[in-house]
């Protein structure tokens, strides 16, 4: 890394405004490529300590740069294409994106991939990625999840919940 790279990322450091950032992305008039919204919708109704950040990214994930280039963790959250069974959850690193086939597509603009290393251009972060996807059953108009994605969102949420709280500093 070069001299200067490292100096702008010990200057954003003191700058960083959350530890984590969670975004739920998604549309919710197409059915259950609203889960990451609704996930994060649910998140929003806990009480969580100040650095973390529960964002209904929706389909505009470039709205989302700022928050996302002063955030050290990014948990994404979204309906995902990944060959299982519909209701199949997973649990990705960013590393893992780029083994699916559909990870440099997108129905909601620039990809997630593409925000990030924008981000990540910008101020050299985040540094940590974790993507959790539910793969979808219904894709068609509509604005209801599908009853194998319903039942399936409280079971994310509570996990997303884990990683927020396992990732946060132990109290002093």
């Amino acid at each position: 890394m070069h001299f200067s790279a490292t100096r702008r990322i010990l200057n954003n450091m003191e700058k960083l405004s959350y530890k984590i950032l969670v975004l739920g992305m998604g549309n919710l008039l197409m059915s259950d490529d609203g889960f990451g919204v609704l996930a994060a919708q649910m998140l929003q109704q806990r009480e969580w300590p100040p650095g973390v950040a529960i964002r209904d990214a929706g389909i505009a994930m470039f709205s989302f740069l700022d928050e996302i280039r002063i955030s050290h963790f990014v948990i994404a959250v979204d309906a995902l294409r990944a060959g299982g069974t519909p209701g199949t959850i997973y649990r990705l690193y960013e590393t893992d994106l780029w083994h699916l086939p559909d990870c440099r597509r997108s129905a909601h603009g620039f990809t997630f991939p593409d925000v990030i290393a924008l981000a990540r251009k910008l101020s050299g972060y985040p540094t940590y990625i974790l993507i959790y996807g539910v793969e979808p059953g219904d894709l068609s108009f509509g604005n209801t999840l599908s009853p194998v994605l319903k039942k399936r969102l409280p079971q994310v949420v509570r996990q997303l919940a884990v990683e927020i709280e396992r990732s946060l500093p132990a109290p002093n």
